[in-house]
């Protein structure tokens, strides 16, 4: 849906210019008003160019399909390296229609730049440990670290995932899987 999008942008950013080349070209005009529109087919070119731009970066950002595996290792699209964390680990399955948020720590800081910043629903990733929340987002139970996938090392929010109950119930209240243990301090 979103290469399609991107292909419209391009063909409308063609047809302006293309519409602006007849009428430049053409000797039916004056040449005021033929300058003008060589002005802004210029700028609409400019602007088509800036929206496809825009709308293709968007596209690759969210490119994740629900139910995917986690991603490439940690290292790959900008991330850290590996996590800290060598015990075992636990699938999660995010579990908001949302996406699960993403943060560098448990204190809510951002996610570095080119890691998306939300694990698409339904995706499943490997989780060492449950932090206790530090940051002051009041309806965060707790933090889960990553550490397999694209965000390895990362914190997620546990709130946001199945933690054991039935991926789209209703009823599904679990805040955090109870199998998972505490971060060490």
């Amino acid at each position: 849906m979103d290469t399609i999008a991107v292909i419209v942008a391009a063909l409308v950013g063609v047809a302006g210019i293309a519409i602006g080349a007849i009428i430049t070209s053409s000797k039916l005009f004056e040449k005021r008003i033929r300058k003008r529109v060589a002005t802004l087919t210029a700028i609409g070119g400019l602007a088509g160019a800036v929206v496809v731009l825009i709308v293709g970066a968007f596209a690759s950002s969210s490119s994740n399909e629900a139910g995917s595996e986690a991603g490439p290792p940690g290292g790959e699209n900008g991330g850290p390296t590996s996590s800290p964390w060598s015990g075992p680990t636990y699938e999660e399955i995010a579990g908001s229609h949302r996406g699960s948020p993403v943060f560098s720590n448990p204190g809510g800081d951002a996610v570095p730049k080119g890691i998306p910043d939300s694990i698409p629903f339904g995706t499943r990733v490997p989780v060492g440990c449950v932090a206790d929340n530090q940051s002051a987002m009041a309806s965060v139970t707790a933090f889960y670290l990553i550490v397999g996938g694209t965000w390895d090392g990362l914190f997620a929010v546990s709130d946001t995932f199945a933690n054991g109950d039935t991926l789209g119930d209703p009823n599904g209240t679990t805040r955090v899987d109870p199998r998972v243990p505490a971060c060490p301090n």
